[in-house]
């Protein structure tokens, strides 16, 4: 009965994660991007650079916490319970990876870069997507499989 509140505060974590991630990437980022229309007043691409930054380094917080409580979580599921099956592990696997990859290595690398407008930039910028998007749908796997898992149980 216990493991069951816990899965569901796992669970709750996942979602609100998942959720974040969408709200920052597909809503907050095109919105902030086009602020100079939307406000109409000057604001260089550089600027909303700086203010979608801010918002990623906040997200990054999260972003920490749910990556260390999946590698525990599931490590303890795999290990004590034996509750944790192949999508589970991999979607789990895969989370951990891509929240150590975009907040380690891509995010420090676009917040410090002095020049967004060389080739070098726009290659991490794009490939920091890419991490992203694939962190998103591996989190929103997890949190189905986890879900499909309690709902069966």
């Amino acid at each position: 009965m216990a493991f069951r509140g816990i899965d569901s505060a796992y669970l709750l974590l996942l979602g609100v994660c998942v959720g974040a991630m969408v709200a920052c990437g597909a809503m907050s980022a095109p919105i902030i991007f086009q602020a100079d229309a939307i406000l109409d007043m000057p604001i260089t691409k550089e600027q909303s650079g700086v203010l979608m930054g801010l918002i990623f380094q906040k997200l990054s917080y999260l972003l920490y916490i749910v990556g260390m409580v999946i590698f525990v979580f599931e490590l303890f599921a795999a290990r004590l319970f034996r509750t944790s099956g192949i999508i589970i592990m991999l979607s789990a696997g895969v989370s951990v990876m891509m929240i150590l990859l975009f907040n380690l290595y891509y995010m420090p690398y676009i917040l410090a870069a002095p020049d967004a407008s060389t080739p070098e930039f726009e290659s991490m910028h794009f490939q920091s997507v890419v991490v992203f998007k694939i962190l998103t749908i591996s989190l929103a796997a997890l949190f189905v499989a986890k879900c499909l898992k309690l709902f069966r149980a």
